[in-house]
């Protein structure tokens, strides 16, 4: 008989059992090593003879609940190692318990899978770099990778986009000039830029490469859009007016996260020039 007996000691319901000329293996409370390849020995004097085999396969237990994970330290920064730990639920058998790092088109195993009792943690750690950044990772307990599972985004760092400058004085007729930066992790350039001009009582201007056309001259583009010029600002239409940035990167896009405020004053007026004449000149004024 394999696997050895040895695996059914103190195992309570193991019996071999007769019944005429037949013998009866009976194993209650199987576990995955009873999995084997059982036969009978019968043996008499100066003979013996061994029966047909029988495979025995020992399906183990799935696990039902989530497993829970959590990092430390709980808001790393890039460069910094943390430890993701996966806990087995108290409720499932023991499991094997697998990390995983999502990619933009399949799940990769980080480390060996590892069998643990209910209520254990299995750990990995990583040193965390800028292409971390909104990777999730993700712990699946039992052999399969749809089993239960839980995840955790170790590092999110968000796109920033700033106008500068925050807020601009001019003189009318003088031209008003903006740059939009993103800022990501890992840095990446942006395909385009959009803006809007928000004016007091006059609704909003879109400035892009399609409308910048058909505005009169009145607004400039570089080539991606990420410097807006606007002409000959006047207090009327451009005093008190609120400029606004907009970021794509693959069609996704990202707006500032403030406005810059363009304040237009008017060309001082010539002070006038008074002459003090006497009685019997007369008096002028330019």
């Amino acid at each position: 008989m394999f696997p050895s007996t040895s695996n059914f000691e103190g195992r309570s319901g193991f019996a071999v059992e007769q019944d005429s000329d037949r013998y009866h293996l009976q194993i209650n409370n199987v576990q995955r090593d009873d999995s084997g390849t059982y036969w009978c020995n019968m043996i008499e004097t100066n003979w013996h003879h061994n029966s047909e085999t029988a495979l025995l396969t020992v399906i183990p237990l799935l696990p039902e609940y989530k497993p829970s994970c959590n990092i430390y330290p709980s808001r790393p920064r890039v460069g910094e190692t943390v430890s993701f730990k996966c806990t087995l639920s108290e409720r499932d058998p023991p499991s094997l318990l697998t990390w995983f790092e999502s990619t933009s088109s399949d799940a990769i195993q980080i480390e060996d899978k590892t069998e643990v009792n209910p209520g254990e943690t299995y750990a990995v750690e990583r040193e965390l770099t800028e292409s971390d950044n909104m990777r999730e990772f993700t712990c699946v307990a039992g052999p399969h990778l749809n089993g239960p599972n839980c995840s955790i985004t170790p590092l999110q760092i968000p796109t920033t986009v700033l106008i500068s400058p925050s807020h601009l004085t001019l003189l009318e007729h003088q031209n008003a000039t903006f740059t939009c930066d993103l800022k990501s992790t890992p840095q990446q350039l942006a395909d385009r830029y959009e803006w809007r001009v928000f004016l007091v009582d006059k609704g909003d201007v879109k400035v892009n490469r399609d409308t910048v056309q058909n505005l009169d001259g009145r607004f400039k583009l570089d080539q991606n859009g990420q410097t807006l010029q606007i002409i000959d600002v006047t207090p009327g239409e451009f005093n008190f007016s609120q400029i606004r940035c907009i970021a794509f990167q693959d069609s996704t896009p990202t707006i500032s996260i403030n406005d810059s405020l363009l304040f237009v004053l008017p060309l001082p007026t010539a002070t006038p020039k008074t002459t003090i004449v006497s009685a019997n000149e007369t008096f002028t004024d330019k």
